[in-house]
């Protein structure tokens, strides 16, 4: 009998350890963490695309800007205009800084693409493509190869190298009171002076008759 309950208690001896631990935890709720390879993984990649954004965000900022085209400006040479006995028109003298007078007073002013009024007031703008527009923006016309402006409706401005100028009211219709010639023609400045003729042109047909 005394033999078998000192079996008995070497044998809880031995079990108390292992059953104490389980009692503190150390058979089920919860565990300590453990290192996730996959999550380590996602969060070391993170900052590998931000920086990449952040390179990309930097590589566009500092792209050169797209350059600027140059203002289109008329090209200007002196030349002066003599009506005809029977024209209308005044004598035109344009001067190699823009100047213009219209029978000997100053009346405009060739400035970049437009030419101005006394007053600094744009008149007509000439565009690089040859579109001419009224000073606020209204269509007027354009110049074609030759540099004849085609006037919207029909009328046209042309001048010769010769320094004839020819305009017609309508197609087919020569001015009568558009008549003369100018002392010099330089294919600089012809467009120039047919705007300053152009805008002749459009105070004459809107004048009353």
């Amino acid at each position: 009998m005394r033999t078998k309950l000192l079996t008995t208690l070497a044998a809880l001896s031995f079990l108390g350890p292992v059953a104490l631990s389980y009692a503190c935890g150390g058979g089920g709720g919860d565990t300590a963490p453990t290192n996730n390879p996959t999550s380590t993984a996602t969060a070391t990649a993170a900052p590998t695309d931000s920086t990449t954004a952040t390179a990309a965000a930097s590589s566009a900022a500092v792209e050169p800007p797209k350059p600027v085209e140059p203002q289109y400006v008329l090209g200007i040479t002196s030349a002066k205009f003599t009506p005809d006995k029977t024209a209308k028109l005044k004598a035109i003298e344009v001067k190699d800084d823009g100047s213009v007078n219209l029978g000997g007073r100053p009346a405009y002013k060739l400035v970049n693409n437009e030419l101005r009024d006394t007053t600094g007031t744009a008149l007509l703008r000439v565009g690089k493509d040859g579109v001419v527009t009224q000073g606020d923006g209204k269509a007027f016309g354009n110049f074609d190869g030759s540099d004849a402006m085609q006037i919207n409706g029909g009328a046209s401005i042309t001048l010769g190298d010769d320094g004839v100028l020819k305009v017609l009211d309508a197609p087919g219709k020569p001015s009568k009171t558009m008549k003369g010639k100018f002392d010099h023609v330089d294919a600089k400045g012809r467009r120039a002076v047919v705007t300053v003729v152009a805008i002749e042109w459009m105070l004459a047909a809107s004048a009353p008759h």
